[in-house]
């Protein structure tokens, strides 16, 4: 099972995961959320797809990031969306608390 969690403010980066959802066979979308944002546990193949702001993450992505419990073996990937996105510094394995290995632009724990 693959879920792209995705944060969205004017309902771009929502659009773009559910797109993607539905090429990608048994894949679900979830919208992080404040309560998400907590912490939830991550497994199987994971996304996160979300707005570039300031340059940066936003502070719930970050905050969801760090807080999720990404179980061992999980494959995760992340797309960025903004009109600088490509200022936007990399998804780096310190955004997430299990510390994973970055490969092929994905996160591998």
């Amino acid at each position: 099972m693959t879920t792209i969690y995705y944060f969205t403010g004017t309902g771009n980066s929502q659009m773009i995961a559910e797109e993607l959802a539905a090429l990608l066979p048994d894949c679900k979308t979830e919208k992080i959320t404040p309560e998400l944002a907590k912490g939830t546990s991550v497994s199987g193949c994971a996304g996160v797809a979300f707005p570039v702001y300031f340059l940066g993450l936003p502070h719930i992505v970050r905050e969801f990031l760090t807080n999720a419990e990404i179980q061992k073996g999980t494959y995760c990937f992340a797309g960025k969306y903004g009109k600088h996105d490509w200022k936007c510094p990399s998804l780096h394995p310190k955004d997430i608390k299990n510390k994973g290995r970055l490969s092929s632009g994905g996160i591998r724990n």
